[in-house]
């Protein structure tokens, strides 16, 4: 029998709902968004171990997971748990930071724009929008750039993350979590309404 769904995956879940009734036509953007809670889910299923609490001691065991992996695969049958965990999870970041990027491109009505920094992207927004300015609202672009940073490390360093810092599931779940403010931001709201309500525009 699967745990109960995290609170806020569900939360995230129940917004993106609404999210796709409301703007259809970006259902590619919000089909990434379900796919990243569907890893962050998972992984936490499979209970999975953070990258900080990994040491150069863990170096043997990786090697004969690796192997372990490769032959169940040939058999056809992967049981081995942290591989899985750890495919989840970092299959979520990939998607959490894929759906930033686009979803604030599409908001800039520059959806094949070559700006990537999610930071820089956020800015050019507020400053169209000035969504930072409203009282009851804040997003933290530091949670929504630690996705950003730790993919970039997974891609391009040979040894990916360094455990120290290495990001969390919370830390993952948080960085989803401030990007959907941002969507359901009272400004940002009136200006997808007036572009892509009920499939009226396509990005």
């Amino acid at each position: 029998m699967k745990k109960p769904i995290n609170s806020k995956i569900e939360n995230i879940l129940n917004k993106l709902l609404l999210l796709i009734d409301e703007y259809p036509t970006l259902i590619h953007i919000w089909r990434f968004a379900i796919g990243a809670a569907y890893g962050l889910d998972e992984a936490l299923e499979l209970d999975h171990i953070e990258r900080s609490t990994h040491t150069l001691d863990d170096f043997p065991k990786h090697v004969l997971d690796a192997k372990l992996v490769i032959s169940q695969l040939l058999n056809r049958s992967i049981t081995e748990k942290a591989w899985r965990s750890g495919f989840y999870f970092h299959s979520a970041l990939m998607r959490i930071d894929a759906f930033s990027e686009r979803i604030l491109k599409t908001l800039l009505l520059a959806p094949n724009k070559n700006q990537s920094d999610v930071g820089r992207l956020l800015y050019q927004l507020n400053e169209i929008h000035h969504f930072y300015s409203e009282t009851e609202f804040s997003v933290s672009k530091n949670k929504i750039s630690k996705v950003r940073t730790s993919v970039k490390k997974l891609k391009h360093f040979s040894s990916g993350e360094n455990p120290c810092g290495a990001i969390t599931i919370p830390q993952a779940i948080e960085s989803l979590e401030e990007i959907l403010k941002i969507i359901i931001c009272p400004t940002i709201r009136t200006f997808m309404d007036e572009r892509f309500k009920n499939g009226c525009e396509t990005p």
